[in-house]
């Protein structure tokens, strides 16, 4: 007697989501330490876990209300049909080395998880792998060579900490770094120094080394550019899009009579710390 043999069941499986993160100080790929979650947008009681793989990409499945979406075909007749929810993605990093965010998508996504909505370009080396760009929290710590500029910045419309604003520091018309307060509205701009400054007796074009300053002596006028919109009631989570596309604010120095607080001054080694004149923070607003 012969035994039947079976016959083999294939079965595609189809991952909802993928996330790739990346440092926008150092401009590497993050694939530890992170958080990450989504939920149905208006059923947070069901929020599930990603993991990363060997390539550091966050990988979802088992979502609620996807399964069916999760076992189709995956080919270009499905991704044309498939119907797609709306999911929160929210984002944590266990390290404190940077800050948190959410952000909305409708799942599944093809591919790798990108956000369209003016967020800064990834490194060359990660331009055919989009990712989501990471900001340094103030609990990060600093590594050896990067300048830090830090502010608690303060809602001068709303009396309270301007939580979730947006920072630039800019040297030579420049980009030097970016970055989000907390909800606290701390905030820690981590950048590589600007290149050494020429002694003002040195020629134009590039001096001698000798006709430049000691490093430890380098000093450069940073300038600071600022983005804010207050939120009532204040959100746990600042939504990235939301976020980087705040309106420009001001900073200021005094209040009676109102000055601006535009240009600081950066010493290498040193840690910068902004403050409003005779204040403990600085002050933001329209």
């Amino acid at each position: 007697m012969i035994p039947a043999v079976g016959e083999w069941e294939e079965l595609s499986r189809v991952t909802p989501l993928g996330l790739r993160f990346w440092d926008t100080l150092s401009g590497n790929i993050v694939d530890d330490g992170l958080i990450v979650t989504a939920h149905p947008l208006h059923d947070p009681s069901h929020r599930m876990s990603a993991v990363p793989n060997r390539s550091g990409i966050y990988i979802f499945q088992n979502l609620p209300g996807l399964h069916d979406a999760e076992f189709g075909q995956g080919d270009t007749t499905y991704w044309s049909t498939v119907s797609r929810k709306p999911f929160v993605v929210k984002i944590v990093d266990g390290r404190g080395r940077f800050q948190r965010f959410a952000f909305q998508a409708e799942l599944p996504f093809r591919d790798l998880f990108s956000l369209s909505c003016g967020l800064p370009s990834p490194p060359v080396e990660l331009s055919n792998n989009l990712g989501i760009p990471l900001y340094s929290a103030p609990t990060r710590g600093v590594p050896s060579g990067i300048a830090v500029i830090r502010a608690s910045l303060w809602d001068l419309s709303n009396d309270q900490p301007a939580a979730w604003a947006m920072m630039e520091a800019v040297w030579d018309g420049h980009l030097l770094g970016r970055s989000l307060a907390d909800i606290q509205g701390r905030i820690a701009l981590l950048f590589p120094y600007p290149e050494p400054v020429p002694s003002i007796s040195s020629p134009l074009g590039s001096p001698p080394i000798g006709n430049r300053p000691p490093l430890v002596d380098q000093v450069w006028s940073i300038q600071l550019r600022s983005y804010f919109t207050p939120l009532h009631p204040t959100p746990e989570f600042p939504d990235l899009c939301q976020a980087v596309s705040q309106p420009p604010a001001k900073l200021y120095n005094t209040l009676s009579p109102n000055s601006l607080l535009t240009d600081v001054t950066l010493h290498y080694g040193q840690e910068l710390i902004v403050r409003s004149e005779a204040q403990s923070i600085v002050w933001i607003g329209p």
